[in-house]
């Protein structure tokens, strides 16, 4: 599915709002954005109006387009994003169940 992404300092802020955020940077290895359509599958990925389809060799589907060869999907380049108030009313959800 074509999901919203959140950066964690928002997620942060919402989950507790009073909490002082210090920054220290990527430990080694410690991956920033994550890769969500690898170089390897994009070339046997679609695009429906909702989702993205990830195709084992030659399947297609006729609905779907064909992605670009430059396409990427990353944390990194989404363009939407939750809002504040969206990732706040998640976490009040979820606090319900806790």
């Amino acid at each position: 599915p074509k999901l919203k992404s959140a950066s964690i300092v928002s997620l942060a802020k919402q989950s507790a709002p009073n909490c002082k955020i210090k920054i220290i940077g990527a430990r080694n290895d410690e991956k920033i954005h994550e890769d969500l359509i690898s170089d390897n599958e994009k070339t046997k990925t679609y695009e429906l109006a909702d989702r993205y389809v990830i195709f084992p060799e030659k399947q297609t589907i006729k609905e779907a387009t064909k992605l670009s060869d430059n396409f990427t999907c990353s944390s990194e380049r989404k363009e939407v994003q939750f809002s504040e108030e969206e990732l706040k009313d998640i976490i009040d959800e979820c606090r319900q169940f806790s």
